[in-house]
């Protein structure tokens, strides 16, 4: 139980993803398993349900790691809660919330110059296509109903 297992991974289209768990059995039964997400400081309990996250395209070695002991974590570490997906794909940003309803989006350049701007989105998933943007990173500013504010990097 104190192992920590290095999970690389290669994604050849930059997007949406899920990691999760396809059977339990043996001692995996009554042990927790956790991904840590070292790109966004998270860890997720997997057995509970799967992990969705966003990447570019590309290998990486150094992201995720699984572990098994729920002692060397922190209760704020573990995220089953609310989970934003910001992500690019043909020039469309995709913007998606598992629970809380997405109120107003903006983005922005690296500038800081304001690019685009949504308000009453009142969805739980959003994309905005027509950005007369390329190959440059945008920041992603999502305002959800419960108050939160979330920004998220995009390259477009």
């Amino acid at each position: 139980d104190e192992d920590i297992v290095p999970l690389g991974f290669n994604a050849i289209t930059a997007g949406l993803y899920n990691i999760s768990l396809e059977t339990i059995d043996g001692l995996f039964t009554t042990q927790d398993v956790f991904l840590k997400d070292k790109y966004t400081n998270t860890t997720h309990d997997i057995k509970q349900s799967a992990y969705q996250f966003t990447t570019q395209v590309g290998t990486f070695e150094d992201r995720f790691e699984l572990v098994y002991r729920a002692g060397v974590l922190s209760t704020d570490d573990i995220t089953n809660e609310n989970t934003l997906q910001v992500y690019a794909n043909s020039n469309v940003i995709n913007i998606s919330s598992s629970k809380d309803v997405i109120k107003e989006i903006i983005v922005f350049d690296v500038l800081g110059r304001k690019l685009y701007e949504k308000g009453n989105v009142n969805d739980n998933s959003f994309a905005i296509s027509g950005l007369n943007v390329s190959n440059q990173a945008l920041i992603v500013k999502v305002k959800l109903q419960n108050g939160k504010v979330k920004t998220k990097k995009i390259i477009l």
